[in-house]
């Protein structure tokens, strides 16, 4: 599968996504749900890489995107004012979306796989918390927690189908990806949650995530190169997308 059958793959899925949740009213004041490339190539791993893919495991899918956009919504919502219109908007798009992936969810009939990605939720949720509490700890410790934050849905999905070998690929890509948008925000002037949660501890945080950013990238970029288990055509996908990372 070569690199632009691969991101029209992703493309499809994506619309496909957005089709189930359009609202004009929210898509009006909030934008397109908020689930990124990169989040949707992770979950789409296994299929692009040739593993067995049923319209039920595509439509489990749908319905673990749609649980990530709920996800990353709430997370956007700037913590104890949510006075403004759209902010109050994009509140009731994050429970929209969150009643969506349970319908979708339950379209494919499996208990289990609710409860395993309402487990997966609750683990998230408690890392978030953890986070944002201040407490200090070690970078290793930050990063763990950032994982969780960010793959553990997706880490849930593929431990139910069987796919363990790929969840090391979501974890690693994933959190590289977070540590790029955390140095963009810095680019920009802007200080998230993880920025003031690592500088109550921390003076440099930049050099702290730059740092931590060139390891896993260059650990990660080995892994990908000499795995067995991911095609040609697909790591040179991952590869060109961590050069990208590096150098945004």
């Amino acid at each position: 599968m070569i690199a632009t059958t691969i991101e029209q793959r992703v493309a499809q899925f994506k619309q496909n996504i957005f089709m189930k949740l359009h609202h004009r009213t929210l898509l009006e004041y909030t934008g397109q749900p908020v689930v990124s490339d990169d989040e949707l190539f992770y979950l789409l791993l296994p299929a692009l890489n040739g593993e067995r893919w049923s319209d039920k495991q595509d439509l489990a899918a749908i319905g673990v995107a749609i649980n990530l956009a709920a996800l990353n919504t709430h997370e956007l919502i700037e913590e104890f004012d949510a006075t403004s219109k759209a902010q109050q908007l994009a509140v009731l798009a994050g429970d929209l979306y969150s009643g969506a992936y349970y319908a979708t969810l339950a379209e494919v009939g499996d208990v289990l796989l609710i409860r395993t990605i309402t487990e997966a939720v609750a683990t998230i949720s408690e890392e978030k918390t953890k986070l944002y509490e201040n407490a200090q700890q070690t970078m290793d410790v930050w990063l763990q927690m950032l994982t969780t934050i960010e793959s553990d849905s997706i880490r849930h999905f593929f431990k139910h189908y069987h796919l363990e070998q790929y969840i090391p690929f979501a974890e690693n890509g994933l959190l590289l990806n977070r540590l790029a948008e955390e140095l963009a925000a810095l680019s920009k002037g802007e200080t998230t949650l993880f920025y003031k949660a690592l500088a109550t501890h921390h003076d440099d945080v930049e050099a702290l995530l730059r740092q931590a950013q060139e390891m896993l990238a260059t650990t990660y970029e080995n892994v990908v190169s000499t795995s067995p288990l991911v095609h040609d055509d697909v790591k040179e996908w991952i590869v060109s997308r961590i050069h990208e990372l590096k150098t945004n």
